[in-house]
């Protein structure tokens, strides 16, 4: 009967746990990485079990075989953060989107509120040309009429009526300014 080295049965050992923690993962992960990595430790399982009839010394296979339990433990985790930052970052990207849906709706509601307003402000703008004397303007089609209907029908403004002081000393000299006020 052949006897073995301690170091030999230790490597084999390790390997095939840590063959049998990748396919673990393996089905877990079900990533491309894993299974090349899984398939990396069934190899090297396969030929430490080859080794044991020809090499006496397996601390190089000890080594390998502890480094290979480490990738596997440190890859999968990787993965597994990598997989759970990604879920993360989808439902953070589904979130703002309905942030942005409702924000662009909160805009849409405002601009038709504005454009509801603005359409109800009537302004005057430009050049009005209006008469020395009379003090009547010019309208779009040529007419002339009263500055007090062409303000009214161009804006918001409601007329009333007074009189000035000079026109009330022009237009009527006998009456005094204390009485009119």
């Amino acid at each position: 009967m052949q006897t073995y080295s301690a170091e030999l049965i230790i490597s084999i050992s390790i390997r095939i746990i840590a063959f049998i923690w990748s396919i673990m993962l393996l089905k877990k992960i079900k990533d491309w990485r894993m299974s090349l990595l899984t398939l990396m430790l069934f190899l090297m399982t396969v030929q430490q079990f080859l080794r044991l009839y020809a090499v006496k010394s397996e601390l190089p296979g000890l080594i390998v075989s502890i480094l290979a339990l480490l990738a596997v433990i440190f890859v999968g985790k990787l993965i597994i953060m990598l997989r759970i930052n990604r879920e993360e970052l989808k439902n953070l990207n589904e979130k703002l989107e309905h942030k942005v849906e409702e924000r662009t709706a909160e805009l849409n509601k405002k601009n038709l509120e504005l454009e509801e307003a603005l359409s109800q402000v009537k302004t005057l703008s430009g050049m009005l040309p209006i008469c020395a004397s009379c003090k009547k303007i010019r309208n779009d089609q040529g007419y002339w009429e009263q500055i007090e209907q062409y303000i009214g029908e161009h804006s918001e403004a409601v007329f009333t009526h007074g009189i000035c002081p000079d026109c009330v000393k022009r237009l009527y000299p006998d009456v005094s300014l204390k009485d009119i006020k």
